[in-house]
Order: C-alpha cells, then sequence, then structure tokens
C-alpha cells in the first residue's frame, strides 16, 4: 500500500504503522507541503464562513471564554435569525485574539475540505478510527492550555511561526478513554519545576508525535503560532473486550442470569453488593466459552469503521460524460468503508451508508486495487476477464455516483 498522507507527515511511515514510537519524536519533514495544510488565511476563511459556535473554542492560561463573548449577534429587525444563531461572529473571535487568547478549531475536518480529506486517507493507511484534526491559533507570549494528557496519541504539525513545547512522563501509562483526568495541582506543579523529558521549539516543517498519556504544555515566545494536532484514538484490547461483553447479549439459556436486574437500594448493601459483583463474575467466566468470536469480529470490524466520515460530493466525477469502456477513473480506497465477501460469493461493497453489490470476480479485483492504494488509473475493460463490459462500466458508474472513484484528469 503506498501512504502517502502517512509519508508527508513522518519519515518512515511503514515503521510508524507497524510500531509507533512509544515517546515523544520530532521529525524534521520538508516544510513546504506542511505550511499548506493550514494558513493563517485558512482560519480567517473557516472562521468568516458561518462557523457554528460548537466548532470553535477561545482559550487563555487553561481558562475557556464563554461562547457568549463570541456568539454572533447578527439578525437585526425584520430579518430572521435563524441561520446566524449558534455561529461565531468574526469580529468578535478577532478581538479576543488581539488581547492574547488562543483560538481552537475543533473538529477541522467538518469544515475545513482539505484536512477531512487527509483525515480519511491517515484513518485509511493507519488502520485507527477515523483521525481527527484540530487547530490552534495563539498569538506571541501566549499559552493557552496548561500541562495536560490525552487518551489519543497526536500528530502535532506546525504550520506556521512557533511554539515551544515541554513534555513529561505519563502519570497514568496506556491510559483507556474512561479513564481520563485532569492533571493534580501538585503534578502541575512538578511539570512547572522539573526538567521536561524533552523540550522542543518546533517550527514549520517539524512534526511532534506525542503518544496518548505522555504530559505537555506549550507556549509561544516572539511569535505567534499555527499548529494542526491530528488524533489517532486507538482500538485497545480493552475495547475489544467490550465487545465480547455485548455479544452476551445473545438470546442463550448461559446469558439469561445476566439479563436480570439487581435489587433496589443494593448500592446501600455492601455485603450484599459484593456477593452480587461474584455472582456476576462467575456468570461471565461460564458464559465466556459460548460467545461466537468470529461473530464478534465481524462486529467489531463494523465498529471499527462505523465512523469514519462520508465520501464528498465530486462534481466533476457526477456530472462527467456517460462511462464507457475506456473511461479512465481513479479508485478512492479511503471512501471505502468495507467491502466483505457474502456467503453467495459475491461482495457487498460500503461507502458510507451506500452498499453496492459486487460479483465474485470483480469484487476480488477491486480488493486488490484498494489493498494497493495507488493513483494508477484504470477503466472498466481493464476488469476482463473479471466481469463482462457491461457489467464493469455499470459498476465504474455506481462507483463514481458513490465517491468510491473519480474520473482521473
Amino acid at each position: 500500500m503506498q501512504l502517502r498522507a502517512l509519508s508527508s507527515l513522518v519519515p518512515d511511515p511503514t515503521a510508524f504503522v507497524s510500531a509507533p514510537p512509544d515517546a515523544p519524536v520530532v521529525w524534521e519533514m520538508p516544510a513546504e507541503p506542511l505550511t499548506r495544510l493550514l494558513t493563517l488565511a485558512d482560519v480567517d476563511r473557516v472562521v468568516g464562513q458561518n462557523l457554528s459556535s460548537d466548532k470553535l473554542r477561545v482559550v487563555s492560561d487553561g481558562v475557556t471564554a464563554p461562547v457568549s463573548s463570541y456568539l454572533s449577534r447578527a439578525g437585526g429587525a425584520g430579518r430572521s435569525n435563524a441561520r446566524s444563531a449558534g455561529s461565531v461572529s468574526p469580529s468578535r473571535v478577532g478581538r479576543l485574539l488581539a488581547k492574547g487568547s488562543t483560538l481552537v478549531l475543533d473538529g477541522l475536518q467538518h469544515v475545513w475540505e482539505p484536512t477531512a480529506e487527509l483525515c480519511r486517507r491517515l484513518s485509511f493507511e493507519s488502520g485507527c478510527s477515523p483521525v481527527d484534526a484540530s487547530a490552534f491559533l495563539t498569538p506571541a507570549g501566549g499559552r493557552g492550555f496548561g500541562y495536560h494528557w490525552d487518551i489519543e496519541s497526536v500528530l502535532l504539525v506546525q504550520t506556521s511561526g512557533s511554539k515551544t513545547w515541554h513534555l513529561h512522563t505519563p502519570v497514568r501509562p496506556l491510559p483507556l478513554a474512561h479513564e481520563w483526568e485532569a492533571l493534580s495541582d501538585a503534578d502541575q506543579e512538578r511539570c512547572r519545576t522539573r526538567q521536561p523529558d524533552l523540550a522542543v521549539d518546533l517550527r514549520p516543517g517539524q512534526v511532534l508525535w506525542i503518544p496518548r498519556g505522555w504530559i505537555h504544555g506549550g507556549h509561544t515566545t516572539d511569535r505567534p503560532s499555527l499548529h494542526v494536532s491530528f488524533g489517532f484514538l486507538p482500538f485497545t484490547r480493552y475495547w475489544l473486550a467490550m465487545r465480547v461483553i455485548q455479544a452476551m447479549d445473545e438470546r442463550r439459556p448461559e446469558f439469561d442470569t445476566l439479563r436480570h436486574r439487581l435489587p433496589m437500594g443494593i448500592g446501600g448493601r455492601p455485603q450484599e453488593l459484593r456477593l452480587a459483583v461474584a455472582d456476576v463474575a462467575a456468570a461471565l467466566a461460564a458464559a465466556l466459552p459460548h460467545v461466537d468470536t468470529d461473530a464478534v469480529a465481524a462486529d467489531a470490524a463494523l465498529g471499527m469503521r462505523g465512523d469514519l466520515p462520508d465520501a464528498p460530493m465530486h462534481a466533476a466525477s457526477l456530472l462527467s460524460a456517460t462511462v464507457t469502456a475506456d473511461t479512465r477513473v481513479r479508485l478512492v480506497p479511503e471512501h471505502i468503508t468495507g467491502l466483505d465477501a457474502r456467503p453467495d460469493g459475491r461482495f457487498t461493497l460500503s461507502v458510507g451508508t451506500v452498499a453496492i453489490t459486487v460479483g465474485e470476480k470483480a469484487g476480488r479485483w477491486l480488493a486488490d486495487r484498494r489493498e494497493q492504494a495507488t493513483d494508477q488509473p484504470w477503466c472498466a475493460a481493464d476488469m476482463a476477464p473479471a466481469t463482462d463490459d457491461g457489467a464493469a462500466i455499470r459498476l465504474v458508474g455506481e462507483l463514481l455516483t458513490s465517491g468510491a472513484a473519480r474520473v482521473a484528469p
């Protein structure tokens, strides 16, 4: 597989996918592609496009400003305010930025299509749950957040200016999603006074990898800073264990005792609660051998790709001329959320909520191309002898309509 997206962010994408570093690393990458990921002008466009207030935070020294301080007041007499309700005011945001506040664009992939395309590709190449992105714009001499840690690992890409980062070893190694908590005052003081495990002045062209759980804090000096943080939330063995537990809702007699409710008020009777815990643990041990592991694996696969973003509309492909056997297209593998063999030998190709039925040979042909993940153009005629021209042309048309393929220039 060609790891095009990862190769723009890390020097050895194959090694990164097989064994992500378990300690922070700074990589030197060519600056030019990274500086184009998000510019100050791009931030202006995002904030100025009737941005929903749930996609923006304004933070200063760890304190988040109330939404009301930058909410739009547009409307006016005789004009409906429906479109501007809940949207931010660019001018009010600008004033807060000028006063030293940090702007945080959460879910950047939902409001900036170039980032969305990159996140889709990163999700596909890394095999992680949907990779998300946030942008952080901090004025000179500013500090948006105090020391903190995340439940996901992040690739932090500096696109403009510089920012100084101090990183410290985790207080909770390999944290799970439900274990997040703010740092205690004692840990905050320790980070402020102790020599950091890694200190770096991040500049454009540099990428900082922060594994989940590592404590980090950043501040600007004499230059403002803009960086994009790509979050990689891992699928853990704990996550898979929860899928096994959920599989116990099948209508099997071995699982029946787990359906019984606990007695009312048991929380106030510690001895009875301890006995109930022991009983449930015993019931789980007895039921586990009856779990259909193949079914759990199939369900887990669906869960892993269930939150992947839908393919974007591509008018150039949708409105292109009639598809022929020679129409050159490119597969967009990151838009294909599933290509699953069916009991009848055929395949179901999933693109978001769209499902396409594909013949066995054509399905295997597409699976090979998806695995290769190359930009090499192809056409319906290339699918012979996997399928005849008529079926291949219809399939290419469906791929174009769903977003799984695009017309090659």
